[in-house]
């Protein structure tokens, strides 16, 4: 929300009710605010935590490719002598 928006609704609010509630509206926005916030951040770190894992187990294929690759080539360098 721009600061625009929150301009024109306190406008609004203050035309409507006065200035006796704009305690209580400034409290319940800044508990809008947190609680956008926090979902967000629980949304933020749910993301990083599913990328975290795939990123393990790309890392453990990687290694596995490896090591399955420097099995392979050092197998086919040992060629019978006749």
């Amino acid at each position: 929300m721009g600061t625009t928006e929150i301009v024109f609704i306190l406008t609004v609010y203050l035309l409507v009710f006065g200035t006796k509630g704009l305690p209580s509206m400034a409290r319940q926005m800044g508990r809008v605010m947190r609680q956008a916030r926090d979902a967000t951040q629980d949304i933020q770190r749910e993301i990083l935590s599913g990328t975290e894992d795939i990123r393990k187990e790309a890392q453990s294929m990687r290694k596995e490719v490896q090591k399955a690759g420097e099995t392979r080539k050092s197998g086919s360098e040992k060629k019978p002598s006749e």
